[in-house]
């Protein structure tokens, strides 16, 4: 098992709440091409840590000071760099950023993975392009949403 969370305060959280050596947790972001990403949340650690600065869904903008820069990297990298195997369980829930994630198609082709959605689409910048990218995502892989 591979868990991955680049809020500080939720990481933190995560390693307190893990007692099996089997779970392997990063505090690293997922995007679609790598590099960093800039995340914030009206509070850290509450489950509202997002790419999108702008209030949605209710919870409000980002607050001062809730604010922080994460590595990220993409599905295939991730992948090979701690030796995934196939089958592939997703449990993804990602305020957001499934946009980008979803970019890495290339990854859904290969591993043709499980993958449980969860959907924000109050944070995505273009709906009509992000449900065409689970369209296409769901030709690969089972997604359940």
């Amino acid at each position: 098992v591979v868990a991955v969370e680049p809020d500080p305060v939720a990481y933190e959280i995560l390693k307190g709440n893990v007692t099996s050596t089997s779970i392997e947790i990063f505090r690293i972001a997922i995007n679609g091409n790598g590099g960093s990403v800039e995340l914030g949340s009206g509070l850290l650690g509450a489950s509202t840590t997002r790419k999108n600065p702008n209030s949605g869904g209710g919870i409000g903008a980002w607050e001062d000071g809730q604010q922080f820069v994460a590595v990220a990297v993409n599905l295939t990298y991730l992948a090979r760099a701690v030796k995934l195997k196939d089958p592939l369980f997703i449990k993804m829930d990602v305020e957001g950023s499934e946009e980008d994630i979803l970019e890495d198609v290339e990854f859904f082709k290969e591993h043709k993975p499980i993958l449980y959605l969860e959907q924000h689409p109050w944070w995505w910048k273009d709906e009509a392009r992000t449900r065409d990218l689970i369209k296409r995502v769901s030709e690969h892989a089972t997604v359940i949403q």
